[in-house]
């Protein structure tokens, strides 16, 4: 895990509301960076600079295991956040 994500995952440790909330913009955050770097690999390897594209090597070693984080995340994260009890809100009727 890289320290980002351990730094997200920290914020959870507190377990309030604002550090889950936290720590999902975090991890949203990431995996924010994580998109625009493969959009970025995938431009060089188009253009066909190997060598520049062999610098995100890394990332692409850790990246199954970054979003699969991020998802175990934003899945304990938004079961944290719902409503514990009655019933879920009314949805108000779009129609006229």
């Amino acid at each position: 895990m890289s320290p980002a994500w351990s730094l997200v995952f920290q914020c959870l440790a507190g377990g309030t509301r604002s550090d889950h909330l936290a720590a999902l913009i975090a991890s949203s955050a990431e995996l924010s960076t994580l998109s625009r770097n493969l959009h970025r690999l995938t431009n060089l390897l188009r253009q066909g600079s190997v060598r520049a594209a062999q610098e995100y090597r890394e990332m692409l070693d850790t990246v199954a295991d970054d979003v699969r984080d991020h998802l175990t995340l934003a899945s304990a994260t938004l079961a944290d956040l719902r409503p514990r009890h009655g019933r879920a809100p009314a949805v108000p009727d779009q129609h006229p």
